[in-house]
């Protein structure tokens, strides 16, 4: 059996559409469907629609929730998954449209199974009606919604915006570096002893955004396998907005970093800060990047003189910037910051009395001055500028002294490396000024002071 959850709040007339597609669902031999609406509250007397479709009466079921502090889409599905009968759970939000063959196709194609969460193609998700001609809408029915939504989609608006990475890697999700990242509950298919044993949806998550991504982090972690689907896709019809662009992007922003901060990883570090298509990328650079084969080769006298200036009598001190054992020996720090996963085992084993973690230190989880010291390879100018502040900043923060290399006249080839002017554009912006402590040779080690205050 399958179930549909379908929060809904104040949206009545987009949930009558999607109850009118629901109805045309071609309905596989030995196959079963209920539809689970979880109102969260409407006042909108959301309820009164349901008499318009007796056909589908004994396997919807309702659920009212009032409206509290405690209301959130994570709250609604929940209970969604809680009231369900079915094996397989399909998350559809109010005003998302299937067509007849979406669970024919599943079953036709041996997509389901219980590892596998689908990510089903949607169209039209970000559109916004009163920017695009939405005219074709008023001819499409369940049955040719097909080659309705094909004709819309010529204009890249209506297209999924996640359809590059589909291309990519061809549907399976799982060559992706982080497949949960864009894994959107609006259509959804997930197996429910995988998503009871994830633990379901974190109801501290309130306001736009991250939930979805939360959730799918928790499916990857137990092991699930991410795939997209385009035949059983869906259509998201376009409504205004019902908050304003600023509310939605505090409320994801803050949705993003309460994600990170369950966890402290880089994977997620970077998702503060970048969006889901970036995060990918940088993910995927990183897990490929020797950063040994990038940085200048550093002389020994240039570790002796850190060693003995620097983290000498100094009882918390930092690394960031190496994917080198050798590196970690001859450096006499605490602690390191890692940015391939696969190393942190290796490092943890090799280095049992250091603290070796998967961050990049953009967002970490130590209190101010936690650390006596950082020490940072020329490292940092492979980061973006946007990086880049939250990283100057980060560091200033978590210890009493950080300390960069920064090598003149040396630039890698093909790749992004911030040089002097870039670097000092980024330090102006955060108010910070240059203070060299030394120079050896062609390596300067440099910290960042606050400018005075005029």
């Amino acid at each position: 059996m399958f179930s549909f959850i379908i929060p809904t709040y104040n949206s009545k007339d987009y949930l009558y559409q999607s109850l009118i597609y629901l109805s045309s669902l071609n309905k596989p031999k030995g196959i079963s469907f209920e539809i689970i609406i979880v109102d969260d509250g409407s006042n909108d007397n959301t309820y009164s629609i349901l008499k318009y479709f007796p056909i589908l009466m004994e396997c919807i079921q309702y659920i009212y929730l009032p409206r509290d502090r405690n209301s959130c889409r994570s709250r609604t599905r929940n209970e969604g998954i809680k009231r369900s009968s079915g094996e397989y759970l399909i998350f559809l939000d109010s005003g998302v449209l299937v067509p007849p063959i979406f669970l024919e196709n599943l079953l036709k194609k041996n997509l389901i199974n219980e590892k596998t969460v689908i990510l089903h193609y949607v169209y039209g998700l970000y559109v916004i009606p009163d920017n695009e001609d939405t005219s074709l809408l008023n001819e499409m029915t369940p049955h040719n919604m097909t080659s309705v939504s094909e004709k819309l989609s010529l204009k890249s608006d209506w297209q999924d915006s996640r359809s590059n990475l589909f291309q990519l890697v061809n549907n399976d999700l799982n060559k992706l570096p982080s497949p949960w990242t864009i894994g959107y509950t609006c259509s959804l298919t997930v197996p429910k002893k995988l998503c009871l044993e994830s633990g379901l949806f974190d109801e501290d998550f309130k306001g736009w955004g991250a939930e979805d991504s939360d959730f799918c982090y928790n499916l990857y972690e137990k092991g699930a396998s991410f795939i997209s689907e385009r035949e059983s896709f869906a259509f998201h019809l376009p409504h205004p907005p019902n908050s304003s662009d600023t509310s939605k992007r505090l409320h994801g922003l803050e949705n993003r970093r309460r994600l990170h901060r369950k966890r402290f990883r880089m994977d997620t570090e970077l998702l503060i800060f970048l969006s889901s298509r970036l995060q990918h990328f940088m993910m995927g650079y990183f897990q490929n990047l020797i950063i040994e084969d990038l940085i200048p080769n550093y002389e020994r006298d240039v570790y002796g003189w850190i060693n003995k200036k620097i983290i000498l009598g100094t009882t918390h001190s930092l690394l960031i910037g190496t994917s080198s054992m050798n590196t970690c020996r001859q450096l006499e720090v605490s602690d390191v910051f890692l940015q391939n996963v696969s190393l942190v085992k290796e490092f943890e084993e090799m280095f049992r009395d250091r603290k070796s973690k998967y961050l990049l230190g953009c967002d970490t989880p130590y209190h101010e001055d936690h650390f006596d010291c950082v020490i940072v390879t020329d490292f940092f100018r492979l980061l973006t500028p946007v990086l880049m502040k939250a990283f100057f900043h980060e560091l200033q923060r978590i210890s009493k002294n950080a300390y960069f290399i920064f090598t003149a006249d040396y630039e890698p080839k093909s790749i992004y490396w911030a040089r002097y002017e870039e670097l000092n554009e980024v330090i102006e912006e955060l108010n910070f000024n240059f203070d060299v402590v030394e120079q050896l040779d062609k390596h300067t080690i440099f910290t960042l002071k606050q400018k005075a205050s005029s």
